[in-house]
């Protein structure tokens, strides 16, 4: 029991660790806007990610009006004139991640602290 704890903590630590990191990276290199969808388009299925909706925004980029895709598939829809925020990447700016998809990445950055507290809880039973 005191092994299952151990490494399963360890793993979730790195798990929230990894993803906790993901999401300072895209907070440092991004910039926060409202855009307005236009249009949606269907992600195709690739190894890594699964399919679903990429949505098209129009946003502000240094004053001028652009038009971007997401980069990460959403599982719904959105309906055209959906005004939604969003992170645009600063060296790609017709790229975003919408500001939803940061938020399951902070949660998911919990894991850091609950596994590390298995760890911990793992070690303990060794004494």
């Amino acid at each position: 029991m005191k092994y299952l704890l151990l490494f399963a903590g360890l793993a979730l630590a790195f798990f929230g660790f990894n993803f906790w990191m993901k999401y300072l990276k895209i907070r440092r290199t991004s910039v926060k806007a409202m855009g307005r969808v236009v249009d949606s388009r269907k992600m195709e299925v690739s190894a890594k990610m699964p399919s679903g909706w990429a949505a098209v925004a129009e946003y502000e980029v240094g004053g001028k009006k652009v038009r971007g895709v997401s980069v990460i598939p959403m599982a719904q829809k959105y309906a055209n004139g959906y005004m939604i925020e969003l992170l645009w990447d600063k060296e790609k700016p017709l790229t975003f991640i919408p500001t939803a998809f940061t938020r399951a990445m902070q949660i998911y950055g919990l894991l850091l602290p609950v596994g590390l507290a298995l760890a911990v809880w793992g070690i303990t039973m060794f004494f």
